[in-house]
């Protein structure tokens, strides 16, 4: 039995996708989405993109190269797991972090833009 990406996902925030999950980040991190596509930047908003859209929502690394700017898929998961360190080594991001999850908890997703996996 093959179970689907998306029945994987966290139900809090089952409905989000990683377009929503680029939007919060952008306006937590205080950066517009060009700032995401530069090639070469070490912003951490990247960092968190790829992180929080890995694992809350179904988006393929494809999607998540194109959102980034990166010309190879296989390089989301390295910068997936290069956050992931820097959330294990550092307070103020997994402070920010939280912050993320809550805004978007309180903030409900446009329905009308955003397909909920169910």
């Amino acid at each position: 039995m093959t179970i689907a990406r998306s029945q994987l996902i966290d139900t809090s925030v089952a409905c989000w996708n990683h377009s929503r999950v680029t939007e919060v980040v952008c306006a937590s991190y205080e950066v517009d989405r060009a700032e995401l596509r530069r090639r070469g930047s070490r912003h951490p908003a990247r960092g968190a993109v790829a992180y929080l859209a890995r694992s809350r929502t179904a988006a393929t690394n494809v999607e998540l190269a194109a959102v980034l700017g990166m010309s190879r898929a296989v390089s989301v998961p390295n910068l997936t797991r290069r956050f992931a360190a820097w959330l294990a080594n550092e307070a103020g991001v997994r402070e920010q972090l939280r912050g993320l999850r809550k805004s978007k908890r309180r903030q409900p997703p446009k329905l009308s833009k955003i397909h909920c996996m169910r």
